[in-house]
């Protein structure tokens, strides 16, 4: 842009540039542990966790600055799991994600049931109870696609590896001694 009043030949510029996505700080889900494939395992008192940050997202810039990250955590002597995807605000503070919008498709294996309360994100069957198929599915897929509508009724992709899966489930299961071993022998 040219400045009022100035010499003809002086021009102002400004430039911005938005960089790509970072990895999320963690550190609130405990000590890191190791890695299992594409999950890292945490631990803090009675609780295990295995995080996989997002591989894709679409759209990649803009109105999200940190990867999102899909979870599943266990309890000492406990045999409820959860599972939760980050909720992912756009600038004007409004979920991500619209509810009743959301499909989890697990490459390989086809559709996975999901419930999104804005919060977490579940396989669900009929019951509003984890679904052993979906888990069965998450066992043996590779990739996890989760496609829903945002507040502005655009599309949003978050595509999340599934490598190391089964392992990484043992493991936070042995680390807590938890007693969700049905997550992966149903």
């Amino acid at each position: 842009t040219r400045s009022r009043g100035s010499d003809p030949g002086i021009f102002n510029l400004w430039a911005s540039a938005q960089r790509e996505m970072q990895d999320p700080d963690l550190s609130w889900f405990g000590e890191f542990v190791e890695r299992v494939g594409d999950f890292s395992i945490y631990k803090k008192d009675n609780s295990c966790h295995a995080i996989t940050l997002a591989e894709k997202t679409n759209p990649s810039i803009g109105w999200r600055r940190f990867k999102p990250f899909w979870y599943i955590g266990v309890e000492t002597g406990n045999s409820s799991i959860w599972i939760g995807l980050d909720i992912s605000n756009e600038t004007d503070g409004s979920d991500l994600y619209q509810p009743d919008s959301i499909i989890g498709i697990v490459m390989g294996q086809g559709i996975v049931p999901l419930e999104w309360d804005g919060n977490s994100l579940k396989p669900l069957d009929e019951s509003g109870f984890i679904s052993s198929d979906a888990i069965r599915k998450f066992r043996r897929g590779y990739e996890l696609n989760i496609t829903g509508l945002t507040s502005d009724t655009q599309l949003a992709q978050v595509n999340y590896s599934l490598v190391g899966y089964t392992a990484a489930m043992q493991r936070i299961n042995r680390l807590c001694r938890a007693d969700a071993d049905w997550l992966w022998n149903q």
